[in-house]
């Protein structure tokens, strides 16, 4: 299998620098082909699931995606913290299970967009695919995006553990290199995503719906 890591070299264009901060440029272009696997099964998996949603009966489908805090009751100041430490702590905790041969990752983007999809088409049923769309898309885009990348990381983890089993690479580097992206950049769009959903996206439902 050929090796994830691009060639070295740049200057690097300003939006890569931006996103992975100066000097993991190269790791993050080094995601790309595992993120385009995380990418195709989120696909695959949110059109499943926008399928079947009719399957479901309303009951059982609650049970599976569990309660959130009510928005009546909590502050838009709580409920950004309560939904950056939930995503969070996700995604660090399925990355890292990507040590178990990039297994786990792959499970949790499959897990994601299946609920993505149950979600959208049970919604548009009684609001419509309009209001869906502006209910998820602010937030969904930096969110779910960070979700495929931090996925991508874990999948690479696992790629990396097949490498060092066969006596190649260095899994400790690897690991801190996935790590410094995440805990640098990635915890931060996922804060950034937090404070959308939380404190802009009811505004604009209520612009568009009031």
């Amino acid at each position: 299998m050929e090796d994830f890591e691009p060639n070295a070299g740049g200057p690097y264009p300003r939006w890569l620098t931006l996103l992975a901060g100066r000097g993991r440029e190269g790791y993050l272009l080094s995601l790309r082909y595992p993120l385009f696997i995380c990418l195709a099964i989120f696909m695959a998996s949110l059109v499943l699931g926008y399928l079947l949603s009719n399957r479901l009966p309303v009951q059982e489908l609650e049970e599976f995606l569990g309660e959130l805090p009510n928005l009546e009751e909590v502050g838009p100041l709580f409920l950004m913290f309560f939904i950056f430490a939930n995503n969070a702590l996700k995604n660090f905790l399925w990355m890292s299970l990507g040590l178990l041969f990039g297994l786990a990752p792959l499970f949790f983007i499959a897990l994601n967009g299946f609920i993505l999809g149950l979600v959208a088409h049970s919604f548009s049923q009684i609001t419509g695919p309009l209001f869906v769309f502006v209910a998820i898309a602010p937030h969904g885009v930096v969110e779910y995006s960070t979700t495929l990348l931090s996925a991508a990381i874990g999948v690479k983890f696992g790629y990396s553990l097949i490498n060092r089993i066969r006596g190649e690479g260095s899994l400790t580097e690897e690991l801190k290199r996935g790590l410094d992206l995440f805990l640098r950049r990635f915890l931060l769009f996922l804060l950034i995503a937090a404070a959308i959903e939380a404190f802009i996206t009811p505004f604009i439902v209520l612009l568009f719906f009031h």
